[in-house]
């Protein structure tokens, strides 16, 4: 029999009803693989372009891209090809590009020779870790003065992820502390640590943005802050989910104590558009 395979690119907004429900079936059948594409579809439709290919009526791969301060974070599952890639690739300055599978499944290299040919010079590839945990797995952890930020944290929220080098302007930091949830910790009335979800769906949160002072490590703050919002996230229901570089060792040793299991490795590329005068 005859596979029929149809390639189809998308903004998400302009989805029919048939394609709507065939990647909420996707997600459901995965949470871990398709949380990104999910909540793309439910929150920031309008920022996304993606490529599908479809196969006897079934997604079997996809390339989603969604815009991120002025880059492209980008998304691949399944059966994609670096034409694929290059179909979503636009004047962006930069792109992230995480492969959703394991690294023993790819060959990364003809991604890489397709950002270059567009003009992305010295693409970056680099292996991380997925690490999930649940309620039956987490291990809380309690240090310091650790609580869920409001909008009265706002000015501190913003200085300390300008000391992290991510900087967010005044309504950017509002969206993320009321939408995303974030946890900090504080010391002497000082904002010295963070960790938040960088996505919230029903069945899975991933946790990120972990970041502690450079004058305040090495007293656990991390640790719990990343505790308190896998916390929330377990008690919903949902399962924790992060994603850390392979060779971050004294995080990896953090988060399988609260409980963190890997289920993966997984590469991912690094590529900023080269300049001309």
């Amino acid at each position: 029999m005859i596979a029929l395979v149809e390639v189809i690119h998308k903004n998400l907004k302009e989805l029919d009803y048939d394609l709507w429900i065939k990647i909420v079936k996707l997600y459901v059948s995965n949470p871990i693989d398709h949380c990104y594409l999910m909540n793309g579809l439910l929150y920031n439709p309008e920022r996304s372009d993606t490529i599908f290919v479809i196969k006897n009526g079934v997604i079997t791969g996809y390339v989603y891209a969604s815009t991120i301060r002025g880059g492209l974070r980008i998304v691949l599952w399944g059966e994609t090809s670096p034409k694929h890639l290059s179909s979503v690739l636009d004047k962006s300055t930069f792109v992230i590009i995480n492969f959703q599978k394991d690294a023993e499944e790819i060959e990364v290299e003809p991604y890489l020779t397709a950002l270059v040919e567009r003009k992305y010079r010295n693409p970056e590839l680099s292996y991380f870790y997925d690490m999930v945990t649940d309620e039956e797995r987490f291990k809380p952890y309690r240090a310091g003065n650790v609580r869920k930020l409001n909008e009265a944290d706002l000015d501190a929220f913003i200085e300390i992820r300008k000391i992290h080098g991510r900087p967010v302007s005044r309504e950017e930091a509002l969206e993320l502390i009321k939408q995303r949830r974030f946890y900090g910790v504080y010391e002497n009335d000082k904002l010295v640590g963070i960790a938040g979800a960088r996505i919230k769906l029903p069945e899975i949160w991933i946790i990120g943005n972990v970041f502690v002072h450079p004058d305040y490590r090495g007293r656990g703050y991390g640790k719990a802050v990343t505790s308190a919002i896998t916390e929330d996230a377990v008690k919903s229901g949902a399962l924790a989910y992060l994603q850390v570089e392979t060779t971050n060792s004294i995080a990896i040793n953090i988060y399988e104590k609260l409980g963190y299991r890997t289920i993966r490795k997984n590469p991912w590329i690094f590529a900023e558009k080269e300049q001309y005068n």
